[in-house]
């Protein structure tokens, strides 16, 4: 499919989109290769992957390849041609449904992982965007980590990132989130 603008892309997608499709987009400006958006319908998670310069991809008996101008890649292994590959969940802002400043004393983390972790946790303090980082210490299962963040932070908004360090191989089962809603007013 090709199309002019981002708003006809998502109108495309949206069309498109059936419960059995995965499908992917590439965004080229010139002969630049951006980046590549997958949705996965069945869990509606969208992925970003960057450094992709694929023309085409194609799945056959479990194995994925890639295909480029100069030649059909393998999509497999732990590294990006001998490069350990960078990977993150984030997260939007989120309110937690209340306009309130809020405190974060802590996140649970449900994770293994082959190597360290970090958090990434960002707030709005007096309208100026924070970001703390927190190393996600690895208990070696995969209960619950508890992830301690820094006292004193209040914000209506928080946002998430969770990152590999190192190229790290790791699996996340859920996070869990406990903002506490302030009340007082100033």
């Amino acid at each position: 499919m090709e199309v002019d603008t981002a708003s006809e892309l998502f109108q495309h997608l949206i069309y498109e989109a059936e419960d059995s499709l995965d499908f992917a987009v590439v965004l080229r400006m010139g002969d630049e290769v951006y980046a590549a958006w997958v949705l996965n319908p069945a869990t509606q998670g969208v992925s970003r992957y960057e450094d992709y310069p694929f023309n085409s991809m194609a799945g056959c008996g479990g194995v994925y390849y890639g295909v480029a101008d100069d030649g059909v890649y393998l999509l497999d292994g732990d590294t990006d041609d001998g490069a350990a590959i960078s990977a993150s969940l984030k997260t939007g802002l989120f309110r937690f449904g209340r306009a309130q400043a809020k405190r974060m004393a802590d996140v649970f983390i449900g994770v293994t992982a082959a190597g360290d972790m970090v958090l990434k946790v960002q707030s709005d303090e007096n309208g100026v965007r924070t970001e703390r980082w927190y190393e996600v210490i690895d208990r070696g299962d995969a209960s619950n980590h508890r992830v301690k963040l820094g006292r004193g932070a209040k914000s209506p908004y928080w946002g998430f990132e969770l990152v590999n360090v190192n190229g790290a191989d790791f699996e996340l089962d859920n996070i869990q989130l406990h903002p506490m809603t302030l009340t007082r007013k100033v």
